[in-house]
């Protein structure tokens, strides 16, 4: 996804692992909690949805140009 998106192509990106720690931790916590009441493709579902959520808000949070936050705090553009 970032050779595709970036400026510079042969740029290859690598998870970090604090955020992969947090994102296991939080599977794993999902998993437990739901194990006797969900199937197991629910499971799956809530834990992929948690990690796509969390991925975005975190994306969303230091990047603010991707929600146009900026642009509309300084009036340029509007939502």
């Amino acid at each position: 996804m970032v050779a595709l998106t970036s400026a510079l192509p042969e740029i290859i990106a690598t998870p970090l692992t604090a955020p992969t720690a947090i994102l296991a931790i939080m599977a794993a916590n999902s998993v437990e909690e739901m194990e006797g009441s969900a199937t197991s493709e629910e499971i799956l579902m809530t834990v992929l949805v948690a990690i796509a959520l969390s991925s975005f808000l975190t994306g969303s949070f230091l990047q603010p140009d991707i929600l146009n936050f900026s642009h509309t705090a300084r009036g340029d553009r509007k939502l």
